[in-house]
């Protein structure tokens, strides 16, 4: 195994063995889980702020709209939620290719008060719209306990559920970060001016 693995492969050896280590398995491990699933939006979010320097403040609209989409298609029609993940995905793409059509033209503050300006539009509706969204209360999904359905009596399951996300949005910055965007995107972060010169579509 290359030496440059190791420290990543003892990291989830660790990782896939910390829900054994609580005599409680339940306050704990939904703080590992809450961990893991802000880790999770925290790669995501560094695809484009830790290698472009665009400063997004609505990532948790579209967290929102993956969630509310997979969570109606289980609550109206029966869909199950690793069906749903795919629709949410689909969703929340489609939402960020339509936002950056006049968002990525932008730089700096204003880039990030356009998408904090999104969030908070998103945010509004949610709260506003109850016979979708559920208002400020949110949605009560039927307890089904099942893999097909995604709901367990153990909180166990959803920390490795947590784990699986933190694990593939790892794995694809990591990807990105070696790529040629990656290169790209790290131009435009150093100077966009620049990374225009040399052929870098900075808007694309």
């Amino acid at each position: 195994m290359n030496r440059q693995l190791l420290p990543w492969a003892a990291l989830l050896a660790v990782a896939l063995a910390a829900p054994w280590m609580f005599e409680d398995q339940g306050y704990g491990i939904r703080v590992l889980t809450l961990v893991l699933l802000f880790a999770a939006m925290g790669q995501s979010w560094n695809i484009v702020g830790g290698l472009a320097n665009q400063i997004s403040l609505g990532h948790a609209a579209f967290f929102g709209l993956g969630a509310y989409t997979s969570t109606l298609l289980l609550m109206r029609y029966g869909i199950s939620p690793w069906l749903g993940i795919v629709a949410a995905m689909a969703v929340a793409a489609v939402a960020g290719a339509l936002l950056s059509l006049p968002t990525m033209r932008l730089r700096g503050h204003y880039f990030a008060l356009a998408t904090l300006a999104f969030g908070e539009v998103l945010r509004a509706i949610a709260n506003t719209w109850a016979s979708v969204t559920g208002g400020p209360v949110g949605l009560s999904i039927p307890f089904s306990e099942g893999l097909a359905q995604m709901q367990f009596k153990s909180s166990i399951p959803y920390y490795y559920l947590m784990l699986g996300a933190a694990l593939i949005t790892s794995v694809v910055f990591a990807v990105i970060s070696h790529s040629r965007l990656g290169y790209r995107l790290r131009a435009v972060k150093a100077n966009p001016q620049a990374a225009e010169v040399i052929g870098v579509d900075t808007a694309r």
